[in-house]
């Protein structure tokens, strides 16, 4: 029962091994022919045009975030994103607390 539970993940870590880099990092550091290589292959041939105005775009906002300091873009992160963080951290709380989990994993033997 646990080997067949490791199944999804083995896929999951071979497929991972296989799947390009962010574009967005790879702008980040500078490697922008990756970058566009890899947005060629997010999307379509028709849609190029589309592509390398978002790869504009990024290049844009890579620049502006690289401005501001380590500590402003965290809190900037922090209060944009405020009520995810609040749900997400909520409904995680609440899981652990009621024991979900528990009754999850032993619900067969307890039925």
């Amino acid at each position: 029962m646990l080997g067949l539970a490791g199944v999804p993940s083995m896929i999951q870590l071979i497929g991972m091994l296989y799947m390009p880099e962010s574009p967005r990092w790879l702008g980040k550091v500078g490697r922008t022919e990756d970058q566009l290589k890899v947005m060629k292959l997010i999307y379509k041939p028709e849609y190029l045009e589309v592509a390398n105005k978002t790869l504009t775009d990024e290049v844009e906002s890579l620049k502006e975030e690289t401005k501001l300091p380590e500590c402003t873009r965290l809190k900037s992160l922090c209060t944009t994103y405020s009520r995810c963080l609040l749900i997400g951290c909520g409904i995680q709380a609440f899981q652990q607390l009621i024991g979900i989990n528990t009754a999850m994993y032993y619900g067969p033997d307890i039925m």
